[in-house]
């Protein structure tokens, strides 16, 4: 797969829309869509997520993140269930950046509680 130099085809950056349906309007059209609206990928991370997305699209069932290894939760918002209201947010293919900022407060939060019922008991 490595071709001369260590370049690889799979290695190389795309940019990706965040919402794997590409169903919004506003997103589609290049006078209001927003930078926010696009992620950078790895191709081969933009090529799995877009059949990840396709089988959602196909069954409304979001991917779960915890088919990655040590991921925590699987999302960050919402549950398997896409919803028009909730759209792709939550999903960790739709942002994997916030998936990791949700995880590690959705994280502190637990340890503060768990350590708060240790000392004080259910007070």
């Amino acid at each position: 797969m490595l071709g001369i130099c260590g370049k690889s085809e799979n290695t190389k950056i795309e940019i990706d829309h965040k919402d794997g349906r590409k169903n919004n309007q506003r997103i589609s059209d290049t006078k209001t869509q927003k930078l926010e609206d696009f992620q950078p990928l790895s191709k081969a991370a933009n090529d799995a997520k877009r059949q990840i997305c396709k089988l959602c699209k196909e069954t409304n069932k979001r991917w779960k993140a915890r088919n990655i290894q040590g991921n925590p939760y699987d999302f960050y918002r919402g549950d398997e269930d896409y919803t028009e209201e909730l759209g792709c947010v939550g999903c960790y293919q739709y942002d994997p950046v916030e998936y990791r900022k949700e995880s590690a407060k959705r994280i502190a939060k637990e340890a503060i509680d768990f350590i708060l019922q240790k000392i004080y008991g259910n007070s």
